[in-house]
């Protein structure tokens, strides 16, 4: 077969203000009556950014009428560079670069234990501005950093080859994302502890040439469970799903398409209103390929803090780690802002 190309091109810009944003909701934040769902945590690696694996959520569906709206967003940072042997299957990556991205998500309550949500996203891929502090953190405390140090700080060079085909992304590109619609459905309550059922399709809304999306559509249904424990002082979530990935044009000789993931977390209210946030999030391998970086399932640790605001309002910051090396960003920072009114 011809070797097919995708030579990207697009006009520079900055980096978005995550950072200054994450601060600007931490100095506002006041104390409220509220609890935390789970972190927003998502996989944004260059191939695996590209599938609609859905973040997880309390398994509790709001009352009929009831409302939420939340902004979520994160700055990753990338480093991953690897090669196989032509003999096998020529294949080879480079992703060093940050990715932000802005999802702004609503949901609403239909009553009878159903609930409708829809997400929008924004994502930006740029050269960052991050990669000086990773690596003082690395030399700090003795970790490891890969070839960090051999390589100009603060580039972009999004790459995968192998002997069918290029993908690369080498200019900084900002455009909307993939969108979400889902529905979920409670399945059982007893106390405080619930469980539902989630359906969801991610449309094709991004573009595969700018690595905002995949520019296919993808189906998942997932298992969702919440409970409280220690008299309301510990809230726990689970999921378990499932993913139908629609054809990546330029990746299908290698592409993944049915993929599971899933994921555990725990909220703690340690004082009135703030509350500690842990959870590990996992999934399928995007591609076929002895690469690690797209070939073995990541591990990723997020750890946050939250609080409730006046009026419903909460915001959380937190950071994610990759447990599995190079399966996911070196580090992402995360933010959320959410509002969601007493039920009618």
């Amino acid at each position: 077969m011809p070797n097919k190309a995708m030579p990207i091109k697009a006009m520079p810009i900055k980096t978005m203000g995550l950072l200054h944003l994450c601060c600007l909701v931490v100095a506002t934040c006041w104390v409220s009556d509220g609890s935390a769902e789970p972190l927003p945590t998502t996989n944004t690696s260059p191939i695996s950014g590209l599938l609609g694996l859905p973040i997880m959520r309390d398994a509790a569906v709001l009352s009929p009428r009831q409302y939420s709206l939340a902004l979520n967003g994160s700055l990753a940072n990338n480093y991953s560079v690897a090669s196989t042997a032509a003999s096998s299957a020529g294949q080879a990556l480079n992703f060093d670069g940050e990715t932000g991205t802005v999802r702004l998500a609503a949901a609403l309550g239909l009553g009878h234990g159903w609930e409708v949500s829809a997400e929008v996203a924004r994502v930006s891929h740029s050269g960052g501005e991050l990669d000086s502090l990773i690596e003082d953190w690395h030399s700090t405390w003795g970790l490891p950093g890969g070839d960090r140090q051999q390589v100009a700080q603060d580039q972009l060079n999004y790459s995968y080859r192998d002997q069918l085909t290029t993908l690369s992304l080498t200019e900084s590109r900002r455009d909307w994302g993939d969108s979400h619609i889902a529905v979920t459905k409670l399945i059982g309550a007893t106390g405080s502890s619930q469980s539902s059922l989630r359906a969801g399709v991610k449309l094709g809304t991004g573009s595969l040439d700018g690595l905002t999306g995949s520019g296919a559509e993808d189906y998942y249904l997932s298992v969702l469970h919440s409970s409280d424990a220690l008299d309301g002082a510990v809230r726990w979530h689970a999921q378990l799903g499932y993913l139908y990935a629609g054809t990546i044009d330029v990746l299908q000789h290698v592409q993944r398409q049915h993929l599971w993931f899933t994921g555990v977390g725990v909220t703690w209210k340690v004082w009135r209103q703030l509350q500690l946030q842990a959870q590990l999030d996992s999934h399928a391998a995007p591609l076929h390929s002895s690469l690690r970086a797209v070939g073995t399932a990541p591990l990723l640790l997020s750890a946050g803090i939250n609080w409730s605001l006046p009026s419903g309002w909460s915001a959380t910051v937190a950071f994610v780690e990759d447990l599995n090396v190079a399966t996911a960003p070196d580090i992402t920072l995360q933010f959320g802002l959410r509002y969601q009114p007493r039920p009618y």
